[in-house]
């Protein structure tokens, strides 16, 4: 019995690591050219793998859509249910701004994918923002409210904030080929990038901030 729980086990854990490794060559090849434009066989290829072995992980190539969306909500739900109800909601605001251009940085083609659909109107993604999505954003709307009933931080209305921190974080991902423009053709230097981070937090930080009250939003490193 316990051969069979440990054989079990094992075969869960090489499920999950090939998975893991076929969504991930996926989203590359999905952000690149785009869904209808990228086949099952060369994913397969990009990870030396035979088709046959993605096609029994995942039917075909709308259940491997699928579960590329599902990690890319999954990521993007995991930031925002970091605000919480902290002592400094200035810091919580900092915090989630951090986290949300971390992601922008370390997950650029995914945010392209999710950018992608979002404009095209798909009803997947869609539907995953409104079941999903939709209910953490209206609970956190629900503490900003809160915040600004006790004058903790400026009366600004809560919806609108989170579409500017999106814009903004996103914009260096979903645009990070205007933004190369600007640096000799090259991706943005790691310096640049902290110095962009800064340059955000200190704008949506010091934007909630309370009239009369002042402050300097300082570098957090590794936030």
């Amino acid at each position: 019995m316990r051969r069979q729980t440990q054989a079990i086990a094992a075969k869960a854990r090489i499920r999950k690591i090939n998975e893991e490794r076929i969504t991930t060559a996926a989203i590359a090849a999905f952000a690149n050219k785009g869904a209808h434009g990228t086949t099952i066989a060369e994913i397969a290829a990009s990870l030396d793998m035979p088709t046959a072995t993605v096609h029994y992980y995942f039917k075909n190539k709308e259940t491997l859509y699928d579960a590329v969306l599902q990690q890319i909500v999954h990521l993007w739900f995991s930031k925002i249910a970091g605000i919480e109800d902290g002592e400094d909601p200035l810091a919580e605001i900092e915090k989630y701004v951090r986290s949300k251009m971390e992601f922008s940085r370390q997950y650029p083609e995914a945010s392209r994918i999710f950018a992608s659909d979002i404009l095209g109107g798909h009803a997947n993604i869609l539907s995953k923002v409104e079941t999903e999505i939709r209910p953490i954003v209206a609970k956190k709307c629900e503490l900003i409210d809160g915040w600004i009933r006790m004058g903790r931080i400026r009366p600004i209305d809560p919806l609108n904030l989170f579409f500017m921190i999106w814009g903004i974080t996103e914009y260096y991902a979903n645009f990070a080929s205007e933004i190369g423009v600007f640096f000799d053709g090259k991706p943005m230097p790691d310096a640049e990038f902290e110095k962009a981070v800064q340059a955000v937090v200190d704008l949506v930080v010091n934007g909630c901030r309370p009239a009369g009250q002042s402050g300097v939003v300082l570098a957090t490193a590794g936030a």
